[in-house]
Formats: structure tokens, C-alpha cells, sequence
């Protein structure tokens, strides 16, 4: 059975340089949505676009209001689709809004549950219900809990880690647990699967020695536009000088973040809450600086 390849692409330029270089089966992107129209693209037919694109896949979750990453990379995922001349994947979980009130805390360094859920879930669900990873299960003792399966064809996945970030693949997930059944009748107390190997890493741009030089001179005559940065733009794993910069820049963002820690008493930054950070004296300059993220793994 000839192994399924795919390019995740994040909206950034390393993983879209990948996807204009190194051609795959399918071109995936998750987005990471949320429930406040103030955080849409000003751009309604461009919305309407991303909501019909999203629909095709994750139909269960409703319609796309909102983002909390930059809007503009509904945009870059468009102009990258009509640069590679083929057709870009869109898939997406759960809004978070409802991630933060069902699990009832706000994710930050110790809790990270939003890339799992918002980027790497709709990645997992689409590939494990449209294709045939052929999970087997794996012998646990009789009274174990875990539920383990061997996926034995599992995807073939380009992932846009760099050269000169290249440790950053020493965190790749091959991985995913993933909620099966109810174990309790009703006391939503769910049971997990853990599905190995469901995907492997390949990293073309560190075989290639492709580092951020590279990637800078590719996309200076291309016709595609990128976001400042990809990503939740209130991130926790962005310095608190980074995130003031969003901020000023998106007071929708700013609003919404603020609203959610009053309302669960806790911050998405380890120590600052927004209030504080906005309260700072304002960092000039650093929002033009090329800040990249080596913490989150969102680039899946």
C-alpha cells in the first residue's frame, strides 16, 4: 500500500515553503476559530470562502466566526493555494470559547491543551476517518487502562521545521490519545485510545539545510500575503513585550483575552495578565522582529 503523504501548513512561511517546494498528496491546515465576530477578516467574502472551505470537513462544529490568530492568514492560505496550483485542505476543532468552558480553565505553559485539541485533533480526525491508517490493537495486561493501536499505515508528514531550528524535532508527536467511549454511563467520564504511529515526521527543510535565509529570499517576490506571525496571536508562549504588540495592534484580541481571564480568575501568560501587561511601559520596535516560537509545536 503506497504510504499517503502530507504537508501541514500553518500560515507561515516555512511550512508554505514546503508546500510550494516539496509537493504531497494533500496540503492540511487546521485554524484555530473562535466565537467572536470582532475577530473575523474584515473581508466578508473572503469569510464566506474560509466558512465554505471549513464546512467541507468540520461541518459538525458550525459555522467560522472568528480567529484568534491573525486574520490575514485566511488570505495567505488562499494566495498559497492559487501559487502551488493545488487545492489546500482546511479542517478545525472545536471554537475556543467552548474548549475553555468545557475543560473550565484557561491553557497556559502547564496546561496545554489548545494545540492539542484546536491543531493536532481535526489534523488527526480528518486523516484517521478518510483514510486508512489500519490500526491494530496492542496487548496491554488484562486490567490495564490504557487502550493502545498500531497504526501500521500510518501518513508521511512534512513538517516546516528549519535548519537552524532543527531541536525542534526532537518534540514531534507521532502520537495521539483520542476520546472512544464512555466508561462511566453517563457520568461523561470518557475512556482513551492511544493510536501510535499514526503519522511519521518527515523534516525536509533540516535535510536540506534550509534555515530562515532560505526561506526569507524565496517569499520576497511571490505574491502572497503573510501574516505578521502564524498562530494564536495571544499565545502563551510569547514574551510579554511580543504580546503587547498584538495587543495594541488587535484590541478585539485584547478584549477577548482579558474577558476570559476575568472570568475564570487565571491568565493565558504564566505571570501578567493583560490588564498588567497593557499597564507596562510600551516596548517600541520589537513587533517588526522576526520572533519564532519553538515552544508550541503549532506548526502542525
Amino acid at each position: 500500500m503506497k504510504k499517503l503523504t502530507a504537508n501541514s501548513v500553518s500560515g507561515g512561511k516555512s511550512s508554505a515553503y514546503i508546500a510550494a517546494n516539496y509537493p504531497s498528496d494533500i496540503e492540511i491546515f487546521s485554524l484555530v476559530c473562535c466565537d467572536d465576530p470582532k475577530l473575523s477578516h474584515p473581508d466578508k467574502k473572503l469569510m464566506q470562502m474560509a466558512n465554505d472551505r471549513l464546512q467541507m470537513n468540520s461541518s459538525h462544529w458550525g459555522e467560522f466566526i472568528g480567529t484568534t490568530e491573525d486574520s490575514t492568514i485566511i488570505k495567505t492560505i488562499f494566495d498559497l493555494e492559487q501559487l502551488i496550483g493545488r487545492e489546500i485542505t482546511w479542517v478545525r476543532g472545536e471554537s475556543f470559547d467552548d474548549l475553555i468552558d468545557r475543560k473550565s480553565m484557561i491553557p497556559n505553559k502547564f496546561t496545554r491543551f489548545c494545540t492539542q485539541e484546536m491543531k493536532l485533533k481535526p489534523i488527526f480526525e480528518y486523516f484517521f476517518l478518510r483514510h486508512n491508517l489500519d490500526p491494530s490493537p496492542i496487548e496491554t495486561p488484562k486490567f490495564s487502562k490504557e487502550r493502545p493501536f498500531l497504526c501500521n499505515n500510518p501518513i508521511e508528514m512534512k513538517i516546516g521545521y528549519r535548519y537552524d531550528e532543527k531541536e525542534r524535532c526532537n518534540t514531534f508527536s507521532t502520537d495521539f490519545e483520542i476520546a472512544t467511549q464512555c466508561a462511566n454511563y453517563g457520568e461523561k467520564k470518557m475512556r482513551n485510545a492511544i493510536f501510535r504511529n499514526w503519522r511519521e515526521g518527515n523534516f525536509v527543510l533540516v535535510q536540506d539545510k534550509k534555515t530562515v535565509f532560505h526561506i526569507q529570499k524565496f517569499w520576497k517576490d511571490k505574491d502572497v500575503e503573510f501574516a505578521v506571525e502564524s498562530n494564536c496571536n495571544n499565545c502563551f508562549w510569547k514574551p510579554w513585550e511580543r504580546l503587547q504588540q498584538l495587543y495594541i495592534k488587535r484590541k478585539a484580541l485584547r478584549d477577548w483575552t482579558s474577558a476570559k481571564e476575568l472570568q475564570y480568575g487565571h491568565t493565558f501568560h504564566s505571570d501578567l495578565s493583560v490588564n498588567q501587561i497593557m499597564s507596562m511601559p510600551e516596548q517600541l520596535g520589537l513587533f517588526d522582529v522576526g520572533f519564532v516560537c519553538n515552544a508550541g509545536n503549532c506548526h502542525d
